[in-house]
């Protein structure tokens, strides 16, 4: 039987059963390339995980005719599963109204970047002083930009360092380092950083300190070797962060 991390043979199970739970479909065509992508697995450890769902009884693949044609996969759910796919199946519908409105944030984002740099341009002038401090002067018109820019900002960072979600996760994988929860942690942080990382070169000190914290603390969660002990770190780089609001 070929060898694979646990891990890694979780993750593609999962991304089957995440298919399972978004099209309502146990069965589905599918391409290396899109298994690869949608588990976050190397296209090997693909191939070697598959052979092992298949001698496991997880999935039944009807393999196509010829290399350009994908493969069929069935997924079968295990018993006393049935009411975990069908909360995934909520989860999936919660989670595309989000990415639905995180691409109208991202629209914004972008309309704001390219005032904030029409308000960049505006400077009539730009002096620098002591102690690493500029003195901008700018018409009054272009500060609405500039408003507008601060209180999106304020609303991503609230957004990702949320109590109620992301600190209770945080708390959850403290107590138990499950794998299962590590796994929905970091997906909700990625869904809600979306393409933010697109601000870092324009975003202020405070957001720039935000996105390091995701980075270092809460998507490394996944390879952490005690993921229970990286929680505690990122509860108290969390609350670090919170005391500098």
């Amino acid at each position: 039987m070929p060898r694979i991390r646990d891990q890694k043979r979780r993750e593609i199970r999962e991304f089957f059963l995440q298919q399972a739970a978004t099209t309502g479909q146990r069965t589905m065509k599918l391409t290396y390339q899109e298994i690869a992508k949608g588990s976050g697995v190397s296209l090997g450890t693909v191939v070697k995980g598959l052979k092992i769902l298949e001698e496991d009884g997880f999935l039944t693949i009807t393999r196509g005719p010829s290399r350009r044609i994908p493969n069929m996969y069935e997924v079968t759910i295990p018993e006393g599963e049935e009411h975990s796919l069908k909360a995934s199946r909520m989860e999936a519908d919660a989670l595309r109204q989000e990415v639905e409105r995180l691409r109208s944030s991202l629209r914004a984002v972008r309309e704001l970047l390219q005032a904030y740099a029409e308000a960049e341009a505006s400077a009539i002038v730009r002096t620098e002083l002591p102690n690493g401090y500029v003195l901008v002067v700018r018409p009054q018109a272009a500060e609405s930009a500039l408003n507008a820019r601060r209180e999106l900002e304020q609303r991503f960072i609230r957004r990702l360092l949320d109590r109620r979600t992301i600190g209770a996760a945080l708390r959850r994988v403290g107590e138990s380092g499950s794998p299962d929860e590590v796994h929905a942690l970091v997906r909700r942080v990625r869904l809600r950083l979306g393409r933010a990382q697109e601000m870092r070169e324009t975003a202020s000190p405070r957001v720039q300190r935000v996105l390091e914290f995701a980075e270092r603390h809460l998507l490394t969660l996944e390879h952490a070797a005690d993921p229970a002990r990286a929680a505690q770190a990122a509860q108290a780089a969390l609350e670090s962060l919170e005391l500098e609001a």
